[in-house]
């Protein structure tokens, strides 16, 4: 099954991602400007020591309470959803809202993996992973962030890559990196 709006809504998201004049859904509710700065380049992996020790630390400075900058996700809800995004992205949990061609792959992991530098706030996510849909259950806030420390330890992420269902194969180094991305858009949304 073949859902259209999922390769149309991964080029929007890449064609328009830095145009001023091209509002992602919902701009006016978001608060962008006090988004902590970044410097634009993206070469941090979570697979690398010293960047895991640096996004562990962050991920045990967040609060249970932590006011988020944009969206709708609680901060627990924000880590059983990247929690999710590993399962999905190692195979242990299954996409069946999106199915793309594996000609699309390609494409969607160049403009997702390859081209954006950084999430933005409104970009839309996986039904699997949607914190109104299909998320995965939550427990407590300390056991969903030792779950999210336990899945992203380098030691349990050995492998040469991971086969990714809507980007195809995705190397040890792309893996780290988008992983990286996602988890700091998502820290940076709860001010970590």
């Amino acid at each position: 099954m073949l859902k259209i709006t999922a390769p149309r809504e991964l080029l929007r998201c890449a064609l328009h991602d830095n145009d001023p004049h091209y509002p992602t859904p919902n701009a006016q509710k978001q608060n962008v400007s006090t988004l902590p700065p970044t410097d634009g380049i993206m070469t941090a992996n979570f697979l690398d020591p010293n960047d895991y020790q640096a996004l562990a630390a962050r991920l045990r400075a967040l609060t249970p309470d932590a006011p988020r900058r944009w969206g709708t996700m609680s901060a627990q809800q924000m880590l059983v959803h990247c929690a999710d995004q590993l399962r999905i992205s190692r195979g242990e949990k299954a996409v069946t809202s999106v199915r793309l061609p594996g000609f699309i792959k390609p494409l969607a992991k160049w403009l997702i993996v390859t081209r954006h530098q950084e999430f933005k706030p409104g970009m839309r996510t996986l039904k699997e992973m949607d914190a109104n849909a299909g998320l995965s259950a939550l427990t407590t806030f300390e056991g969903d962030r030792a779950a999210l420390l336990e899945l992203l330890a380098p030691v349990n992420n050995l492998g040469d890559g991971v086969e990714h269902p809507l980007f195809g194969h995705l190397s040890r180094q792309e893996f780290g990196e988008v992983t990286w991305k996602h988890l700091d858009h998502h820290l940076r949304q709860f001010g970590a």
